[in-house]
């Protein structure tokens, strides 16, 4: 199941980290932020995961450390090894619908990082997070190369507020 909210929507965070800590695990979480920053539409998860890191929570991938297709799998082994019972919330940018550009979903399956641009990696997490950063069509790469930072740091805020209030409230219980 995957539900969707416009980050820029006055109820965005109360709506989402209310959804997030209905469906998702009590301890444990994990943050799995997969993107690259050489990419604009691509630097979504890295920018989340960074503001996350900065309030204390367990990343893997942010800017200047990410998580990508070329390693990802490799991250995936690694939050296995190092904890035992993880709770792996994957965070991601994409592509989608135009009416959906600029929300943010959050999901009950896995992330199929890459599928917007014809990659076929490991599916991973226990439920997926994802920007919508720009309109799926024919050039996909050129797309995401063109997205302005600016969304990506008005979404990429608004996102990382409502994932660490979620996570952090969910340690507390």
């Amino acid at each position: 199941m995957t539900f969707y909210y416009n980050t820029l929507a006055p109820d965005f965070y109360l709506r989402f980290k209310m959804q997030f800590e209905n469906i998702a695990a009590k301890e444990d979480i994990v943050f799995l932020c997969i993107g690259t920053d050489k990419i604009t539409g691509d630097s979504l998860g890295p920018y989340i995961g960074t503001q996350l890191k900065k309030r204390g929570l367990c990343v893997y991938g942010c800017i200047g450390d990410t998580v990508n297709a070329t390693n990802l799998t490799a991250a995936a082994v690694r939050i296995y090894r190092e904890h035992k019972h993880p709770f792996i919330v994957a965070v991601d940018a994409c592509l989608g619908r135009k009416e959906h550009v600029g929300y943010a979903s959050l999901s009950t399956e896995k992330l199929k990082a890459g599928a917007g641009v014809n990659k076929a990696l490991l599916p991973v997490g226990n439920i997926a997070v994802t920007g919508i950063v720009t309109e799926f069509g024919t050039d996909s790469f050129t797309r995401l190369m063109n997205v302005p930072a600016e969304k990506i740091a008005l979404m990429g805020n608004a996102m990382a507020r409502a994932l660490c209030a979620a996570a952090t409230a969910k340690e507390r219980v």
